[in-house]
């Protein structure tokens, strides 16, 4: 049962890595500012963090979804075989 109030505890096996984690934000960030700027640009910059991690998976998911989609020769229509009859 020991293992089951651990998790029950919640976040608190991984208090030390999420902050050591979101620290990164704030390099980069200068100490001379007030706390409440520097606050506001190390979450802005994990936002973009995220947004460019969510770019990454989609171009990757797009990726292969275009790659799942290539037609096999067999099963391909006459137009796309390049059999197809020129019209007009």
């Amino acid at each position: 049962m020991g293992g089951l109030a651990t998790a029950a505890a919640g976040h608190t096996t991984t208090v030390q890595a999420r902050s050591a984690f979101l620290a990164k934000f704030y390099e980069g960030i200068p100490a001379d500012l007030p706390q409440r700027e520097r606050d506001r640009r190390a979450e802005a910059a994990r936002r973009l963090h995220f947004t460019r991690l969510a770019l990454k998976s989609s171009v990757t998911r797009s990726k292969k979804k275009a790659a799942r989609a290539i037609v096999s020769p067999r099963t391909a229509t006459p137009e796309v075989q390049g059999n197809a009859r020129p019209t007009g």
